[in-house]
């Protein structure tokens, strides 16, 4: 794959990872920072969302990867 190196009239990739789990699931955590890796090798400074229905408690640690968190 190439990377993306222009966007749709110069704004952000928008990416939405639907359906996580609690980050406090080591495996689950793992798989959206392993996501959240593939998608930045590909887009420029994408911004990435993780919907979850934890989260209030995912957002500390998502944010830290530098991803926002959104509730389900």
């Amino acid at each position: 794959m190439r990377k993306v190196e222009k966007s749709f009239h110069g704004a952000k990739p928008k990416i939405v990872f639907i359906n996580a789990f609690s980050a406090s699931n080591r495996g689950d955590l793992g798989i959206v920072i392993a996501m959240a890796k593939f998608v930045r090798r590909y887009f420029n400074d994408p911004v990435i969302g993780v919907l979850s229905s934890y989260s209030d408690s995912n957002e500390a640690i998502y944010s830290s990867y530098g991803l926002r968190t959104l509730p389900n």
